[in-house]
Order: structure tokens, then C-alpha cells, then sequence
């Protein structure tokens, strides 16, 4: 708990932070990021709060993953997207990134999941770092996703290890309903 802050859940109903940051006004859309280990739920809570912003809340969005290393991950993101109508891409390449985010530059969120990041992926860890420092203009939430039912030495690395890749705007626990001892995570 010292490592973060608790805040309350992601709340779609903000604005966009419009804070320039070197010289460059971002738009009033919302780039959120979604970052965590393999397994622990990116897609799935990026699907859920897809869902729920565009046919509960009638906001516009977009889907992008730069996930091409799982089997299945650009083909799963496209059956949500299409489920839900909304449009969705792939990023093949860190040079695609901003261009195709200025596609949906008049939508008010852009959700980006990416590739799940295990603990001796540096490669991988530092690809990560460079689409976030492409993504710096225009301000991304990027939220770290996390399996409740994780040994707490494993969360804690997590932590440290996606801290040090991306500034953090918070953590989402998924997956609470496979584990009892959900409450010892805050005990600590």
C-alpha cells in the first residue's frame, strides 16, 4: 500500500487533462493504456470498460492494440470491437502509433491494450517504454492491470518493475473472484 495511492475506479465521466506538455495542446480525447503481466486481464477489463462507455454512457471510442506477440490478441480485440461497434486497429510498428491515434482524434477515448509483460522480458519491458514516450504528447492514462489472486511478492515487483517503465495513473485489480484472501492485498 506505500507503493500506491488509492483512488477510486477509473471515472469515464472526466475530461480529458488538457496539459501541454512540450508545446503540444493535446485534444479532449481520452488515451488510456492498459499495462500488466500475461494472463492478468488487460483485454478482458479493456472489453468491460469498452462496453460499458459506449452503450451505457453513449461516449465514441476506439480500440488499438499494439499486442502482436499472443496468438489470437488482434483477433480478440477485433470480435469485442465489433460486437460493440466500434472501430479498432492494430500497431504493428512504434512509427504507426501516433498516426493512427490522429485517426480518431475527434472521439473522446482511445483504448490501447498491449502485449502481456512477464517479469524477465526486458525487450519487451523496454518496447513498452518507447510506445509510452511516443504516447507523451497527448497525455495517456496508463493503468496498470493486476490478477487479485497474485502472490503479493509478485504484485509488489510488478509494481515497481511497470513504475519504472510508464507513469502509472493507477492500478485495476481483476480476477477478485478467484481468490478469498483479496482483502490481505490492503492489509499489508
Amino acid at each position: 500500500s506505500e507503493l500506491i495511492d488509492i483512488k477510486p475506479p477509473i471515472n469515464i465521466n472526466e475530461n480529458a487533462i488538457l496539459r501541454p506538455k512540450d508545446g503540444v495542446k493535446t485534444s479532449g480525447r481520452r488515451v488510456i493504456m492498459f499495462l500488466g503481466m500475461p494472463g492478468c486481464g488487460k483485454t478482458t477489463t479493456l472489453a468491460k470498460i469498452a462496453t460499458r462507455t459506449v452503450l451505457k454512457l453513449k461516449k465514441i471510442l476506439a480500440v488499438v492494440t499494439i499486442d502482436t506477440y499472443r496468438v489470437a490478441a488482434a483477433h480478440q480485440i477485433s470480435i469485442y470491437s465489433n460486437i460493440i461497434g466500434v472501430p479498432y486497429d492494430i500497431v504493428y510498428h512504434k512509427r504507426n502509433i501516433i498516426p493512427i491515434l490522429d485517426r480518431y482524434k475527434d472521439l473522446d477515448f482511445i483504448l490501447i491494450d498491449t502485449p502481456g509483460i512477464g517479469f524477465k522480458q526486458d525487450l519487451e519491458l523496454l518496447s513498452i517504454k518507447e510506445y509510452t514516450e511516443k504516447l507523451a504528447p497527448l497525455c495517456p492514462e496508463i493503468y496498470l492491470v493486476l490478477s487479485a489472486s497474485a502472490k503479493l511478492k509478485d504484485t509488489v515487483k510488478a509494481v515497481k518493475m511497470f513504475a519504472e517503465t510508464a507513469e502509472l495513473k493507477g492500478i485495476i485489480f481483476t480476477q477478485a473472484d478467484k481468490t478469498e484472501s483479496f482483502e490481505e492485498v490492503f492489509a499489508v
